[in-house]
């Protein structure tokens, strides 16, 4: 199906475990990191890596008198009564601890979430081009519910 609409290349790096890929595509149309994300989270959820059924992937962008919250990835599993609000951040360095804290006041502070979906856990994750700190890797080692996400991979956090 996707035969002669990709261009990349591989290689094997010289260690028992790393590769690299460079893999060159031409969208249809312009895609956002956060579009890249919310597609991220789909494939994630079909492939059974994250235990959420989504009934509904989208953004969430509240404009009031009080404030802006703009969360870039909100995804709805009425099944399970899970709501996921996650952060996209694609920077030369490590995403840290402040981006996690600053997502879970935006949704403890929009009313509006708190009122449509209560009753419901909240997963939180964190997308990154560039990894984690050890800080933010020590944060989601101690807390279940938060998931970082770096590329495709779900970073596994093992309690030692």
């Amino acid at each position: 199906e996707l035969n002669g609409k990709l261009t990349g290349m591989s290689m094997r790096v010289p260690t028992l475990d790393v590769s690299v890929v460079d893999l060159t595509v031409k969208l249809a149309k312009p895609a956002t990191y956060e579009d890249i994300c919310k597609a991220i989270f789909a494939d994630l959820c079909r492939r059974k890596a994250v235990a959420f059924v989504p009934s509904r992937i989208g953004a969430y962008w509240l404009n009031d008198l009080d404030s802006d919250t703009e969360i870039d990835v909100m995804a709805v599993d009425h099944q399970n009564k899970l709501i996921f609000a996650g952060e996209c951040k694609y920077h030369l360095k490590p995403v840290d601890t402040p981006v996690y804290f600053a997502l879970s006041e935006k949704v403890k502070a929009s009313a509006e979430i708190q009122t449509a979906f209560k009753g419901y856990q909240i997963i939180y994750g964190i997308f990154s081009k560039s990894g984690f700190t050890k800080r933010l890797l020590q944060q989601a080692k101690e807390n279940p519910n938060l998931l970082l996400i770096n590329e495709d991979q779900i970073m596994k956090m093992v309690t030692t």
